[in-house]
């Protein structure tokens, strides 16, 4: 019977730590509990990895979601509020021309302003000259009686 060469490394190397880990177990004076107890603890500790793996993997999913729906609402807002610098530019635009409009509202305000104070005055003075002259006449027709 021919063995192939590396199947033969491979039995021989399998059959060298097979007996180390039984020279091993003699040395130490392991028994079958605390062997029990260490493959245990091994299973103990892979379950937790795989639930911790499991969480992970649940977490990433979460974030994947969270990721899509943040560049969804992105995207839509920016669909959105794409138009709005024109539309802003378009507001600033008719604000300034209202100011301007406004501007010269207020010049004309204050031309009627001092048209109606021109008014008053002239009207006092009208009221202080008939009121001269209604009081010279009063007092010729006292004299003359």
């Amino acid at each position: 019977m021919v063995v192939h060469p590396r199947k033969f490394l491979v039995n021989f190397i399998l059959r060298a730590q097979l007996k180390e880990i039984s020279s091993f177990d003699e040395t130490l004076g392991l028994n079958d509990a605390m062997f029990t107890a260490v493959i245990s603890f091994n299973i103990a500790l892979a379950i937790l990895c795989l639930i911790v793996a499991w969480k992970l993997h649940h977490i990433k999913n979460t974030l994947r979601r969270a990721t899509r729906w943040l560049i969804n609402a992105e995207q839509n807002t920016d669909q959105i509020l794409y138009p709005a610098p024109y539309y802003i530019l378009l507001g600033q635009a008719g604000i300034a021309q209202r100011q301007r409009q406004v501007a010269g509202i207020r010049a004309i305000q204050q031309q009627v302003i001092r048209f109606a104070t021109l008014l008053k005055l002239l009207q006092w003075i009208y009221q202080r000259q008939a009121e001269s002259i209604q009081g010279r006449f009063v007092s010729r027709a006292k004299r003359l009686r």
